[in-house]
This record gives structure tokens, sequence and C-alpha cells, in this order.
């Protein structure tokens, strides 16, 4: 591992019927390190932390009425934290209006949007012109 680069110098078979990578070049992988089962990405903004510390969040249940939820987070990945226990997919996290959401009320949920989608206005279709 190159700390300066951030690269990674590995070495592996590829198949290569078409002949286009020579010896000596190099190319560009994303690997997936692995596939954790059991665990969620919930929304950092979505996730808060009790008084002694322990994260836990929101959730909209089946019925429309606010739950907390005590959860266990391994870390973060980009803007999301990997939920290990506590959430399970399909849970409704709530990430905006949390101030005003107490544990037994009941909601109204809307799906989140993130802001950009929010102010984004919608395109009208292009022309496309073929010549003949």
């Amino acid at each position: 591992m190159d700390e300066g680069t951030g690269s990674v110098t590995l070495r592996a078979l590829m198949p290569n019927p078409e002949r286009l990578l020579l010896p000596g070049m190099f190319v560009r992988e994303e690997i997936q390190e692995g596939v954790r089962q059991g665990v969620v990405l919930a929304p950092q903004q979505g996730i808060s932390h009790n008084q002694k510390g322990e994260p836990n969040a929101l959730v909209v249940g089946p019925d429309n009425t606010v739950e907390l939820r005590t959860i266990a987070t391994d870390r973060a990945i980009g803007d999301q934290w990997l939920v290990t226990s506590g959430l399970k997919p399909g849970d409704r996290v709530i990430v905006e209006g949390i101030q005003s959401a107490k544990p037994g009320a009941k909601v109204a949920p809307e799906e989140y949007r993130p802001p950009d989608e929010k102010t984004a206005q919608p395109q009208p279709p292009t022309a496309q012109a073929s010549a003949k």
C-alpha cells in the first residue's frame, strides 16, 4: 500500500481473449472486499446518540407510529453508518424533522429526497437528429 497515492499493488489473473492487455500495462480495478450479510446502511443524519453515547434511530413502524431504537454501528461508509443490529432491511428511519418526532407519535411519512433532487427542475426531452 502506497499511503501517498492510496494505491495497492496486486497480482491477478485476468481473462484477456482479445489481447488488449500487454505485459507491463497498468489497469484500474474496483475490488469488492467482501459482503456482510445482515447489516443495513443508514443515513448519518437519521442517527443520533443518547446521553450514554449509544447510537439510536427514530423508526416509523408499520402503523406509522414513531419508535426509538438503540442500534449498533460498525463504521461510516460515505455519508451512511453501517448498522450491525437494531435495524433491518425495509425499516423507515426518520431523517428530517427528528426534533419534532417523539416516540409513540403518529406521523405521515414521506420518502426522503436529497436536497439536490428537491431543487432539480425537470428537463425537457432533447431532440435527436439523424443524418440520412
